[in-house]
């Protein structure tokens, strides 16, 4: 007789892989803060899920994301230390977010489903920004950061998350600068 592959099934909604689904290990201290840290994720969800697939925030967001932000104009950071500072202290915020959640029991299942686990990424990131002194930064670093973004985060399948975040950010700097300016 032989021997039929084991599917994978779906259980309340999370994806269950049938093979070793070890916990995610915390990731190495002198990672968080470097763009390989996305990578690391990646890799490590692989070795854990041999029969699952990563979910896409790690590369598809997280790496690409923090690769542009670092090179966003490495020359320009020279002149601008507020923004160089803003990106380093951001890519620190949201890798601590999401360690954290690998350590939470429910969130931790989310990294086998991409959708939800995307959800709950994009979720830390109003924030990751707001706490690493976006308010602090000026009208044109402003532009360049929601510039950096492609189209599609704006108006493709994501766009509502995209979105979520934009109007999050808005509102709390309205309210930042006419509490602080006016």
């Amino acid at each position: 007789m032989l021997n039929a592959p084991v599917q994978d099934v779906d259980i309340l909604g999370l994806k269950k892989c049938n093979d070793n689904c070890n916990d995610p290990e915390k990731a190495p201290v002198y990672l968080i803060g470097s763009c390989s840290y996305y990578k690391y994720r990646y890799e490590s969800f692989k070795k854990r899920h041999p029969n699952c697939d990563p979910p896409d925030y790690y590369l598809g967001y997280g790496w690409k994301y923090c690769t542009a932000f670092a090179g966003l104009g490495i020359s320009e950071y020279k002149e601008n230390r507020k923004l160089y500072d803003w990106v380093f202290k951001t890519t620190i915020s949201l890798q601590k977010a999401i360690e954290k959640g690998l350590q939470d029991k429910e969130i931790k299942m989310y990294e086998l489903d991409g959708e939800k686990f995307r959800k709950f990424a994009f979720s830390t990131h109003a924030d990751a920004y707001w706490n690493s002194g976006l308010y602090e930064l000026g009208p044109l670093d402003l532009s360049k950061i929601v510039a950096e973004p492609d189209l599609r985060e704006w108006y493709g399948e994501n766009r509502n998350e995209t979105w979520a975040q934009a109007f999050v950010i808005l509102k709390k700097l309205y309210n930042y600068h006419v509490n602080n300016e006016l």
